[in-house]
């Protein structure tokens, strides 16, 4: 069994928001942040929390180098 993180997606475009939801379903908590607030509704109706600033998407996270995920079958290597 997998550790369950806590997981910033910043950008919840069509990928971004996607990966949310991905990661929301596997059990991780995950804080979603969009420059457009209405973009970061989705991911909240999935069970993601809707972060009202990049900075507050970031509590909770591990500290530990960020992965960037630009496409969506990587997000498995970094979750």
């Amino acid at each position: 069994m997998t550790d369950k993180l806590t997981v910033s997606v910043l950008g919840t475009g069509i990928r971004g928001a996607a990966m949310a939801r991905d990661l929301v379903r596997a059990g991780h908590t995950v804080r979603a942040w969009n420059r457009t607030r209405a973009k970061a509704e989705p991911p909240a109706a999935d069970g993601a929390f809707v972060a009202g600033t990049p900075r507050r998407g970031g509590p909770g996270c591990r500290r530990r180098p960020a992965h960037a995920v630009r496409r969506p079958r990587d997000a498995g290597r970094h979750a």
